[in-house]
């Protein structure tokens, strides 16, 4: 199954054509998970609709059948030489390479 992220276009009046990303997100901190509408060139950083913050980033488009999960939950890490980052608590792990 592959994820889909269209873009689309909307007029007001006399303005200017204003094209826009539309897709599954997911909040970085409370993993809220919902369709997010966004001006092209904003793919990150999105205003979450429960919390508020701006953590939310576009689903991935591949999801593998295994991954990692921290002890927090997040499914998201940054790659550090340090071992993978959790991005939601900070903690970080090299025993996947082990």
């Amino acid at each position: 199954m592959s994820v889909v992220i269209g873009i689309d276009w909307a007029k007001k009046g006399d303005e200017k054509t204003v094209y826009t990303i539309t897709g599954p997100a997911i909040c970085t901190h409370c993993s809220h998970k919902w369709t997010a509408v966004t001006p092209v060139g904003n793919h990150d950083d999105l205003e979450c609709s429960a919390c508020g913050l701006f953590m939310g980033i576009f689903g991935a488009p591949v999801i593998p059948r295994e991954f990692w999960v921290c002890g927090c939950g997040s499914e998201l890490f940054y790659l550090t030489k340090a071992g993978a980052a959790c991005r939601l608590c900070g903690l970080v792990s090299s025993a996947w390479v082990e």
